[in-house]
């Protein structure tokens, strides 16, 4: 006898663990809370176990419901509305005395006397997760013991949907009194409005004692198991690997001008053209692939000719009814089709790419998404396995303004989002965004963002967020191999038996699913262990057949590689229009570097794959490298690598010297000079205090401790050689003192301290004299150190996606643009307009000025 109460309790306590794990709520896996959950409703089912039982069946349960989890998952991210069920409700409510109506988009919009709210009765909110977890346990109690009747389960199912039902309408009817925000998203809510399920359910369930184990009837179940479990991993990750084709690619851009592929993105290409573009995209296919643009003209079968893969990405123009029929007959043929989208119908575009995208079974929904954890972009990371082959290269992806997609079941969704809240576009607000928060009228949960599909002979991908591959964005983790590993999926061809293998393992997977229930109580343990094993051993072999091989970059494009291991770094992804930028912010600097014709990556293994030629950044540093990691910086540059520190009295690393010093280089506090503009006899102060000096030429980038202005320096001698620090107030003409000349009508006085490099050849100081950026040439290859890093944050450099940068800014850029030209050894960086103020200059035309 079993107390199914409460193995029914410890059921839903265990599922609400794994709705915690997977995010269904949050886009951060709270795995530790989730695990206490997961142990607590194990114990709560052991205790309603009798001694035989007492922890087989709740470690079958639970496995159970780990397995069934990326199909469960797979299911409620397709399934959005529930038209029948919301005329019910509204049956019910008028029943009840409440005025409700259901709206064309199938919300409920319910009326408590003056007040109302809308309300969408979605999956999420019916606890679908938990409830169908719930469920597969007692699918493990069907299939693993010995029961004597299994009528009390299909009555707990019966009297489970009366309670859905109920919860619902009761959650309806009191949500004007609860609070407005994190109710329906909280986990303890969901586990504390379903628990009282189980006063509902059958107290007892009998099973039989163990029966002798027979030989033969064991192995047949063993096999019988394993080959449940590899059916079900072949069912749930079987991708075709194809036939590879020639990798031709042609890139439309005769849909609109959003997002071009032709734009100059340089140095000195500041507008919102050049940084809302396909330009470098189009030069990373170019390095890997044959490729061409469509400028003009229709997509017709004759410009589809010789290629391989079409990329139709953010129309702003309606597709003809014949190219859509182009298009279709192209794909049937074996062709690759990449379709990339925006949130809230952005410019038509949703309008003008769902009539090509329905085609295949795809639909691009007119809203956007938003982390219900922070209400800001979306996070998404390899949860599930096995998985797409897609998913398998990118690993982890960070979105900035993804719509939805609607896509049918035989569809694969390489990338679900977790943790998300889904809003209609709202057209009298900027961008379209609504008001990126919850509202109990809107979806939540899990969301297809990344769809693709077999058609014919070819194939279809579908992505929701063109913004992260506009220049600026590129090259953060995730986006350059989303890219790649996309066009490496559509390089191919279908082979004639695409779903031969998912046909068979659904065949196998529902007989052996069927002999299994008529086979209950045999070895319950190692049933469960084989069930695992064939899931294991197929997903491993499923995995393995269709992942998918990225080119490497190639061997003439120069890398730069921020290192996130040791340093302190911060790059942030979300598109913020704060006035206040962090200091330790470096994404426009990554970008600023891309500009100047470098490959950019941020990695936690900088040291690990390394080439002559590339760039390590190292950003005050947090701890001394390892033994090996050392090792390997020194070999890097002997080899010809190139080193850049960089370090601020803002936030220092306390490890930066102990790297620098076993080069020479050392970084040290220098009295800060300040200055102060001498009152001619014909003005009038003031005050009669001295003020802060008023610059003459446009100021850098602010800093932690007030503005600085650069001064580059022409060498000569020998890189490396140790410079003697100048004096401040020294006007001495040798080239070797490297000292600033005072300020015009200014006076000094001594305050606070500043960092300076010592031991380098100067490039860069500033007025006080001190040396803020200089290079030391070590082995084959330089070492690069900064002093004031917060003048190439984010703070001094401005957001990476604006269009025109104000004179700050732009000077900030041509510092970092002649700091990676010195490092880099190339002809020193000059911008095209030599008439500037405040850019960074050499000694001989300071001097000239």
């Amino acid at each position: 006898m079993m107390n199914f109460r409460l193995f029914c309790a410890g059921l839903l306590v265990s599922a609400t663990g794994w709705k915690a794990i997977y995010g269904l709520t949050s886009d951060q896996s709270a795995l530790f809370t989730g695990s206490l959950l997961l142990m607590f409703g194990t114990v709560l089912m052991a205790l309603a176990c009798r001694e035989a039982w007492r922890w087989k069946l709740p470690a079958v349960a639970i496995a159970v419901q780990f397995l069934l989890i990326p199909g469960l998952i797979g299911l409620l991210c397709r399934w959005r509305d529930t038209p029948g069920l919301t005329s019910l409700l509204t049956t019910v409510l008028h029943s009840l005395g409440q005025q409700a109506v259901v709206t064309d988009d199938n919300t409920l919009l319910v009326h408590f006397g003056e007040n109302g709210i809308e309300f969408l009765p979605s999956p999420a909110r019916m606890e679908v997760f938990i409830t169908a977890l719930m469920v597969c346990g007692w699918g493990s109690l069907a299939i693993f013991a010995p029961l004597r009747d299994r009528s009390p389960l299909l009555k707990a199912l019966a009297v489970t949907l009366a309670y859905i039902l109920v919860r619902l309408v009761l959650l309806i009817v009191f949500r004007s009194e609860m609070p407005p925000d994190g109710l329906e998203t909280s986990i303890w809510f969901g586990l504390a409005t379903m628990l009282p399920i189980v006063v509902f359910l059958p107290r007892h369930l009998e099973i039989h004692e163990i029966e002798p184990i027979r030989w033969n009837l064991l192995l047949q179940r063993l096999g019988m198991a394993f080959l449940l479990g590899g059916s079900w991993a072949v069912l749930m990750g079987w991708e075709d690997p194809g036939t590879v084709k020639q990798s031709r690619i042609l890139f439309d851009d005769s849909h609109g001008e959003w997002e071009p592929t032709n734009t100059e993105f340089g140095p000195e290409s500041f507008s919102q053209v050049a940084s809302y573009s396909y330009g470098s995209m189009y030069e990373l296919l170019s390095w890997h692939y044959p490729i061409r643009r469509h400028r003009e003209g229709a997509l017709t079968r004759e410009a589809l000719q010789d290629i391989d893969v079409l990329i139709v990405k953010t129309p702003t123009q309606a597709l003809k009814i014949e190219e859509i029929d182009a298009i279709q007959q192209f794909v049937a043929d074996g062709g690759g089709l990449f379709l990339i989208g925006d949130h809230t119908n952005l410019f038509g575009m949703t309008t003008y790419i769902n009539p090509l995208a329905t085609r295949f079974g795809i639909l691009f929904r007119n809203d956007d998404t938003f982390s219900l954890s922070t209400e800001g972009p979306s996070i998404w990371r390899r949860h599930c396995w096995p998985d797409h082959p897609i998913a398998q290269a990118v690993g982890s992806f960070d979105f900035e303004t993804s719509c939805t997609l609607q896509a049918p079941f035989w569809a694969r969704a390489p990338i679900v989002g977790y943790g998300l809240g889904s809003e209609p576009g709202n057209y009298s607000r900027p961008g379209f965004f609504g008001n990126i928060h919850l509202d109990p009228g809107e979806d939540f949960g899990f969301f297809i963002q990344y769809a693709t599909t077999s058609f014919g002979h070819g194939r279809v991908a579908a992505f929701s967020d063109s913004t992260t591959f506009s220049n600026f964005s590129l090259y953060f983790p995730g986006r350059r191999e989303m890219v790649l590993a996309s066009i490496e999926y559509l390089n191919r061809k279908n082979t004639i038996l695409v779903n031969l293998p998912k046909v068979a393992a659904a065949f196998a997977f529902a007989l052996c699913l069927l002999m299994a229930m008529n086979w209950p109580g045999v070895a319950p343990a190692a049933s469960l262990l084989a069930v695992i094993l064939g899931f294991g051993i197929s997903g491993s072999f499923v995995n393995a057949q269709c992942r998918l091989s990225l080119p490497p970059a190639p061997e003439s494009i120069r890398r730069i590689v921020f290192d996130n291991r040791y340093s302190r770094l911060e790059m942030p992804t979300a598109l913020t229009l704060e006035d206040q930028m962090p200091h330790t912010a470096f994404d426009t600097f990554l970008v600023a570097s891309q500009r100047m014709s470098l490959l950019p990556s941020v990695s936690s293994t900088a040291l690990d794959d390394v080439r002559a030629g590339d760039v390590i950044v190292l950003t005050h540093l947090e701890r001394p490298l390892a033994a090996k990691d050392k090792e390997r910086l020194h070999q890097f540059l002997n080899a010809g690598g190139r080193l850049l520190v960089m370090d601020g009295m803002l936030h220092p690393g306390g490890a930066t010297n102990s790297l620098l010093n076993e080069f020479g280089i050392q970084l040290s506090l220098t009295p800060r000079r300040s200055h102060a503009r001498v009152v001619a006899p014909d003005e009038e102060p003031d005050t009669h205090e001295s003020k802060p000096a008023t610059p003459k030429k446009a100021e850098p980038a602010t800093a932690g401790d007030g503005k600085r202005q650069l001064h580059a320096v022409s060498e000569p001698g020998k890189h490396g050689d140790v410079v003697k620090q100048a004096d401040p107030t020294s006007t001495n003409d040798n080239p070797h003192d490297h000292a600033a000349p005072p300020l015009r009508d200014s006076v000094y006085g001594f305050t606070g301290l500043g960092l300076s490099v010592d031991g380098v050849l100067p490039v860069l100081f500033d007025p006080d004299g001190r040396v803020l950026f200089g290079v030391r040439d070590y082995g084959q290859g330089r070492i690069g150190v900064f002093a004031e890093s917060a003048s190439l944050a984010k703070s001094a450099l401005g957001q990476r996606f604006q269009g025109e940068p104000n004179p700050a800014q732009r000077e900030a850029h041509y510092t970092a643009y002649l700091i990676l030209s010195k490092l880099l050894d190339d002809k020193d960086w000059q911008p095209e307009n030599k008439s500037e103020e405040g850019i960074p200059h050499t000694r001989q035309e300071h001097e000239q000025r």
